[in-house]
């Protein structure tokens, strides 16, 4: 194909979005995309070949095995670089970022951003383990015809489990001040978001303006909860078993006080 016939080619934002909806119907439901919504950071690390997001995208659990023995240092390095770049003429204060990926990763992410700030978000293992499973079937179908509930629920348990268990080793440590980081609940946060927001400001220090606020309650009023229909998922149709992760999540739910929830097993 000529240089020409690529030239004629035009993938915008929009456009890419709509293919992805064609792709993935069920996909808005889970996680709302968008041009100005929030993305999180595995979206950026992407390119350093160094990121979660091919094998929750795709089955390829030899590559996952090759990452977990990687330093992802090289892929927070470059996250820098590209937030750089982001802000060129345009200085920020500060980023607010998000990932739960970064469960594997806050040795290298506090070496390459001594000053952050954390916000950890907690909610029943079960609840989320059957929720990650669920995200995971619904991107790989829009790749392959052969997708294995039973081997994404495995591999989504046993890689969660490594990555909670890492951030609690270096929770429990004390090499990091625990005031640099903000325990969320998450029924708390579904309650009354705003009052969790103005605790993680007065926590951090940070001045909360009447504008951002605002803009916070605009965006709630615009974007109420399951507006792109209810995310429906079960332990069972991943071959999850509820007393077995009970177990294995004893020890981080009762560290943060973390509640039990009903998640379905059927």
């Amino acid at each position: 194909m000529d240089a020409g016939a690529f030239g004629r080619v035009r993938f915008t934002i929009p456009r890419q979005l709509a293919w992805f909806d064609a792709f993935t119907p069920d996909f808005k439901a889970i996680h709302p995309l968008g041009a100005q919504l929030a993305l999180e950071c595995i979206a950026i690390m992407s390119p350093t070949f160094l990121s979660p997001r091919f094998h929750t995208t795709y089955h390829v659990p030899t590559y996952q095995e090759w990452l977990e023995q990687q330093d992802l240092g090289p892929a927070y390095r470059f996250h820098r670089r590209f937030l750089q770049q982001l802000q060129w003429r345009t200085p920020a204060r500060q980023w607010v970022l998000k990932a739960p990926a970064h469960l594997f990763s806050f040795d290298a992410l506090l070496e390459t951003y001594p000053d952050a700030l954390i916000v950890q978000t907690h909610r029943d293992p079960l609840t989320v383990l059957a929720s990650v499973a669920s995200l995971t079937a619904v991107l790989q179908r829009a790749f392959t015809d052969e997708v294995d509930a039973f081997e994404i629920g495995h591999e989504v348990s046993r890689r969660w489990t490594n990555g909670l268990d890492r951030a609690m080793r270096l929770r429990r440590s004390g090499r990091v001040s625990p005031d640099r980081f903000f325990d969320v609940h998450y029924h708390e946060m579904l309650r009354d978001p705003l009052t969790v927001v103005r605790r993680i400001y007065a926590h951090f220090d940070i001045p909360l303006t009447e504008a951002a606020s605002a803009a916070m309650r605009r965006f709630l009023a615009e974007n109420p909860k399951d507006k792109h229909g209810a995310h429906r998922y079960s332990l069972s149709a991943f071959g999850l078993d509820p007393d077995d992760l009970g177990r294995r999540f004893k020890a981080y739910r009762e560290y943060f006080g973390v509640p039990r929830e009903e998640v379905s097993s059927q």
